[in-house]
């Protein structure tokens, strides 16, 4: 017992001998700016934003099967799901393959109405409520929020797009949301409750989110206001 407590009363002797600078460190800051530098729209498209009309940053996804994403996305958020050419001035310099995606395309689907509108996407955090239109297309986010059509309806991942600003129903506000917050998608089938796992920004040419998924999740996607090249998106899993 003697020679432990020697040994331990030498170990704390040394450890306090060192000096202070041993123990101190610093982490030096990125300014915000560094991550979300300014941009002009003008100056990026050579032309000014319509709210009414098309834009170069819509929201229009290629038309690809129900499973399959973009293979033109670079996934800045996350491991590109495809093999990347080497660089040789432009984007790639070898062709990109869509990965194959093994699914089974839900056989319970919602009825979409007369008008277009397949349900009802409510955050009632953020005192949100607005139609789902069957599209992403200029007209239906001028009067509510869409459906990505390469996503899922009922079962799987449901992909909704909304402008986050100029229209009746904006979803900008979703930057705002925090992790276990709620959101609820409602058709004739019923009312699908999800609570928030992630808040991020992505490329807008990042599809990769949008992927089937074995889980019911919702995935919301809005603008980042004056950062033409990103895009908000909300995940949410089933409660």
């Amino acid at each position: 017992m003697k020679l432990k407590a020697f040994l331990c009363v030498t170990l704390l002797a040394i450890t306090m001998a060192l000096p202070a600078h041993a123990y101190d460190y610093t982490i030096s800051g990125v300014s915000q700016a560094a991550f979300y530098p300014s941009t002009n729209y003008e100056q990026m498209y050579g032309a000014s934003y319509v709210y009414d009309g098309t834009n170069v940053t819509d929201y229009m996804t290629p038309d690809l099967p129900y499973g399959i994403t973009s293979n033109t996305s670079i996934g800045v958020m996350d491991t590109p799901l495809v093999t990347l050419g080497t660089s040789t001035g432009s984007l790639f310099s070898t062709a990109l393959t869509a990965p194959t995606i093994s699914y089974t395309q839900p056989t319970l689907e919602p009825t979409i109405s007369a008008d277009g509108v397949l349900g009802t996407l409510t955050i009632p955090v953020l005192d949100f409520q607005a139609p789902i239109y069957i599209d992403t297309s200029t007209s239906s986010l001028s009067k509510g929020v869409g459906h990505f059509s390469n996503t899922a309806t009922w079962t799987g991942n449901v992909g909704i797009a909304g402008h986050n600003r100029g229209s009746a129903y904006t979803l900008g506000d979703i930057k705002d949301l925090d992790l276990d917050d709620v959101i609820k998608y409602t058709t004739d089938l019923g009312t699908k409750v999800y609570t928030v796992t992630s808040v991020t920004q992505i490329s807008s040419t990042d599809w990769s989110r949008l992927t089937a998924t074995s889980d019911n999740r919702i995935t919301l996607i809005s603008c980042v206001e004056n950062e033409p090249n990103l895009r908000w998106c909300v995940q949410g899993t089933e409660f």
